[in-house]
């Protein structure tokens, strides 16, 4: 027992001393290379394969323009200065890149053996420029090695699988105080990203990618946020998990789940997106879309799936300002075809009036770069969009149970209310583009069924000789010019009203045929105390030019029967109008009516008596 004690000691004692040495070697063999390493690797050779590496990268030619930098504590790395990336050798050829510092580090053993080997790079103010073209492509002319991975994976459907050669390694990337600029392929409009900060950690082509970058758009800081498992398969275009994310000071958006990026970007799992300075978030994008400035709190979150040729927004919440709503909608992207967006949303409370003043450029409008959502939405895709809301607004009208519905192509585009309650009745109406844009001229169209006329007038704003009564009315317009920026004077088209069984404040009849044979002249004021009482009343008029035309208007009373033709200018509300008032008798018209001229501008009418004149009622 004892002997075995000690040989067990005896047989510790030889693996701690092989142990030692072995460690002891490693140490003096790393510290011989590192003492070795400035006399058995020239700088030459390490600049050499650098930039061999560069333009391996690039697909492009590298210039090197100062003296390189070899260290090798606390690693070996090698340190550039002043790198250029050109299209071709000619120094006069487009510049795709250039980096002000650029150090790499690589393993020891492999350079002894004449194999270099680059990895973690650092790049100092490295700046990136890109062409955006006519088509909307960004030109990044990287035609090198990544680029050569990414063509793999897309012949091979999105198998991420590369061979060793293409498979180069990474590591961790750092990037301190870079650029990119994205201009047009003129070279007018350029989008500069500055202060670009961060890391990104990628071991190799074929392995999981994890970046967190910052940077300065247009004076605002925000901060990118981007991982993926299979990053090629997401480059080519193929479908990859991706969890993705932008905050600044502006805004926050979120999506974790299946992404695409070919064509329309497809992304299938949960999004979020929220700000509270729509306004500024527009500007800071140099995007000028007229109406979206009464936007300034907006909030959208959601499922993502997509199936086929089709993303769908599910368990889709929506907040605008003080309106929220929920619902679903499809964005269908067909090859070769036109996007389209289709859906159904439910407010609480929908704004029509915005929904109107969005689809034109209002007067505020003096930018040509100013366009409308609606021209805006027209250029990208097609809409067709059902909204229905408990509670909506149409200028002053209070609406309930409102249902709406928007078409945008690029050979139509309408708004229709298809239904809604107001003052007891219903209100409908249209807008819609003869030419497919609303925003070159437009159509429209109001219908009221069975409404308290008085409530609508005096929500209007008029107050002078109102219709107490339910009743109807018909307008159909034509705009010569947008809305929001056509006058009286561009509209032309008709308007029917019925009445039945009502009253009209404020006129005396018995004051009016006094005051006839009294003066030659009186206004409305003389003889507006009292009312008149109506079984029917109807009014046509036709409108060309910013000037109504009554037709067939009657007012008929149970004891009075008035007819009124003439011109009523919009623009000044000026009145050019003949009345004849007939006196019934058992519930006929008499053949001899008072006949006058109603003149001056309303709510202010003038009555000029006519005499000696004694034409048939119309029947």
């Amino acid at each position: 027992m004892f002997r075995s004690l000690i040989h067990s000691l005896k047989t510790r004692k030889r693996y701690r001393r092989a142990a030692m040495v072995l460690v002891g070697g490693t140490l003096a063999l790393g510290l011989v290379s590192q003492v070795a390493a400035p006399y058995l690797i020239s700088t030459t050779l390490v600049r050499n394969g650098m930039e061999n590496a560069v333009e391996g990268w690039f697909g492009h030619e590298a210039t090197i323009g100062g003296d390189p930098e070899l260290h090798f504590w606390p690693r070996p790395h090698i340190i550039l200065k002043d790198v250029s990336i050109r299209e071709t050798e000619d120094p006069a050829s487009r510049l795709i890149a250039q980096v002000d510092g650029l150090s790499a580090s690589f393993e020891l053993f492999q350079a002894f053996r004449g194999r270099l080997v680059f990895q973690d790079f650092e790049l100092v103010r490295p700046k990136l420029f890109s062409i955006r073209q006519a088509s909307g492509d960004i030109d990044w002319s990287m035609d090198g090695l990544l680029n050569d991975a990414v063509q793999t994976v897309k012949r091979n459907a999105g198998n991420p699988a590369i061979d060793d050669t293409l498979n180069a390694a990474i590591g961790e990337v750092t990037v301190e105080n870079g650029t990119i600029e994205i201009a047009t392929a003129d070279g007018e409009h350029k989008t500069t990203v500055t202060a670009l900060n961060g890391t990104v950690e990628w071991p190799r082509l074929s392995a999981a990618i994890s970046s967190r970058l910052s940077g300065t758009l247009n004076g605002k800081t925000f901060t990118l946020a981007l991982s993926a498992p299979q990053p090629l398969t997401l480059l080519s275009g193929r479908n990859s998990e991706a969890d993705m994310s932008i905050n600044s000071d502006l805004f926050s958006a979120q999506f974790s789940g299946t992404a695409n990026l070919a064509n329309y970007a497809f992304l299938s799992g949960a999004f979020s997106m929220a700000t509270q300075r729509m306004p500024e978030i527009l500007d800071w994008l140099d995007i000028r879309v007229t109406g979206l400035d009464r936007l300034q709190n907006l909030s959208l979150n959601g499922q993502l799936m997509t199936t086929g040729n089709t993303l769908r927004f599910e368990q889709v919440s929506l907040q605008a300002n003080e309106a929220s709503a929920t619902g679903i909608m499809d964005l269908q992207a067909p090859e070769g075809g036109r996007a389209r967006l289709t859906g159904t949303l439910a407010f609480d409370k929908l704004n029509f009036s915005a929904i109107i003043s969005a689809l034109s450029p209002g007067p505020q409008a003096s930018s040509q770069d100013d366009v409308t959502p609606a021209a805006l939405l027209s250029d990208l895709l097609d809409l067709d969009l059902r909204l229905s809301s408990t509670e909506a607004q149409l200028g002053p009208l209070p609406l309930r149970n409102a249902a709406v519905s928007m078409i945008s192509t690029r050979q139509m585009a309408r708004v229709d209310l298809v239904d809604s309650s107001i003052d007891d009745g219903r209100l409908t109406g249209q807008i819609s583009a003869p030419e497919g844009r609303i925003n070159d001229s437009a159509d429209l169209r109001l219908s009221l069924r069975d409404v308290d006329l008085a409530s609508v007038a005096r929500r209007l704003g008029v107050d002078t000789l109102i219709p107490e009564a339910n009743g109807s009315a018909e307008l159909a317009l034509h705009l010569k010019k947008p809305l929001g920026l056509a006058s009286t004077s561009d509209l032309s088209g008709s308007l029917r009203l019925n009445a039945r069984n009502g009253r009209i404040t404020g006129l005396d009849l018995s004051a009016i045929r006094r005051l006839a044979t009294q003066s030659a002249y009186f206004s409305l004021k003389d003889a507006s105390e009292g009312e008149l009482f109506f079984d029917r009343l109807d009014i046509s008029a036709t409108i060309a030019d910013g000037v109504a035309e009554l037709g067939e208007t009657r007012l008929d009373g149970p004891n009075d029967l008035i007819v009124l033709s003439g011109l009523v200018p919009l623009e000044t509300q000026g009145l050019a109008l003949s009345a004849n008032i007939y006196a019934k008798t058992g519930g006929t018209p008499s053949s001899d009516p008072l006949m006058m001229f109603i003149g001056g501008a309303w709510p202010a009418p003038v009555f000029w008596p006519m005499a000696d004149q004694t034409p048939q009622p119309q029947q």
